[in-house]
């Protein structure tokens, strides 16, 4: 099995997070988005083709060629002309059924599985919001079709970016949009005409990074899963409670009080007598001094 993850674009929303590095390398619970969702196809696939563009040698460097047993193919999109532009870039590499996903939303691996029981699925959402969504009309579970942010109401299911397909996807021609790009949803709903197409509604999470304060809208949900996990070193007078992970290398000092869920990376020095908060997310090499308080933070 293949997926593939389009990372080509250049983020102007995310600014300045991303004038000089791409939004996919951003981090959430002390991982980057690409990572998370690489770990979420761990045991679904054995490739990954990643659509690169800005800054591709970031994200080349970074990943490699392959990703704990899932091996990384990088297939160049020159020109951003939309979602179905990079999909079709990656046309010749691709055997058959293939997860499609976006790379700066992230996506639970159990909510894929259930995508993969159908021979061509898409992922919904119910949002109380449909209009600031692009939406699907469902019947019986099946795609019908899809508006993009419809001012009247026609379905509460938002197109969460995510898709299984096959190579029959490339088979049908798709035309300019209004904004000029090359739209992918185009296809798959030409593909709905000839097949029958599942709308797999979410179970457990789907995390869309628009802008940059949605970054802790995610770093929020993730750290619900955190587990306890010290490998610092932890002063005596230090208190630690809920769910906390201490990285390698990191001192804890007297006086230093955290509320998971938190996690702190590598190397870093924190306190003494500080107030480390819930939700937070402190990478490595950092230092929290003496009488500061973080909450809900990267």
């Amino acid at each position: 099995m293949q997926a593939i993850i389009l990372a080509a674009g250049k983020s102007t929303r995310t600014q300045p997070l991303t004038i000089n590095k791409h939004k996919v390398l951003l981090k959430v619970a002390n991982k980057t988005l690409i990572e998370h969702n690489l770990d979420q196809l761990i045991g679904l696939v054995d490739e990954v083709i990643i659509v690169v563009g800005f800054l591709k040698e970031q994200i080349i460097e970074f990943l490699g060629d392959n990703y704990k047993g899932i091996k990384i193919k990088y297939v160049e999109q020159k020109n951003q002309l939309g979602t179905g532009d990079a999909v079709n870039c990656c046309k010749e590499f691709i055997k058959n059924k293939f997860i499609l996903m976006m790379g700066d939303d992230l996506y639970h691996k159990d909510d894929i599985k259930e995508c993969l029981k159908h021979d061509y699925s898409v992922l919904v959402k119910k949002v109380k919001n449909p209009e600031r969504f692009g939406v699907f009309v469902v019947e019986n579970n099946i795609i019908k079709d899809l508006i993009e942010k419809p001012k009247d109401f026609v379905s509460d299911l938002a197109n969460c970016g995510l898709y299984v397909l096959d190579k029959n996807i490339f088979n049908f021609e798709i035309m300019k949009s209004e904004r000029g790009e090359y739209e992918v949803t185009e296809a798959i709903l030409k593909l709905t005409k000839e097949n029958e197409v599942a709308a797999i509604e979410i179970k457990e999470y789907w995390l869309s990074i628009g802008y940059a304060w949605h970054l802790l809208d995610a770093n929020k949900e993730l750290l619900n899963n955190l587990k306890f996990q010290i490998d610092g070193e932890i002063e005596d007078g230090a208190v630690l409670k809920g769910n906390v992970v201490v990285g390698k290398g990191t001192i804890i000092k007297s006086g230093a009080y955290i509320e998971g869920p938190v996690v702190i990376g590598e190397n870093c020095n924190i306190g003494p007598n500080c107030y480390i908060r819930p939700s937070t997310s402190i990478g490595n090499n950092c230092k929290i001094g003496n009488a500061v308080e973080v909450k809900n933070c990267i």
